[in-house]
């Protein structure tokens, strides 16, 4: 019983630590909170100017808001190795416990010949 109730230490932890974190800047962005992600861009900088950084981060959830159906383009015949070296990366990991796989995956796939831009479908 003591055991158990040390193992949830860890979860409480967490669990209460989420409670003070805040929102990231692209989230509240995506969600018209604009002035709110400025501030939290700032927020996370320590500087005022973060203007050029702001408009990325706008961009970027204007173009996120652009991609319609993004479960389908997964389907499609180009997007399936991608998918399953994702998922099968992901099931090794868990089976082997050895965090370096995921840490040294893109040195690997780029030493193989794999180009970073691999997972991009136009």
């Amino acid at each position: 019983m003591v055991s158990l109730a040390i193992a949830g230490i860890p979860g409480l932890v967490l669990f209460f630590s989420s409670m003070i974190l805040t929102e990231t800047p692209a989230s509240l962005i995506e969600r018209g909170k604009d002035t709110k992600g400025k501030a939290a861009l700032k927020k996370i900088r320590g500087v005022d100017n973060v203007e050029d950084e702001y408009e990325e981060v706008k961009r970027a959830c204007e173009i996120a808001k652009e991609v319609k159906q993004p479960f389908k383009k997964l389907m499609k015949r180009s997007s399936v190795p991608p998918l399953v070296i994702g998922i099968m990366l992901q099931t090794f990991q868990q089976m082997t416990g050895i965090n370096a796989i995921m840490f040294y995956a893109p040195v690997l796939f780029q030493t193989m010949g794999f180009k970073n831009d691999v997972i991009c479908c136009h």
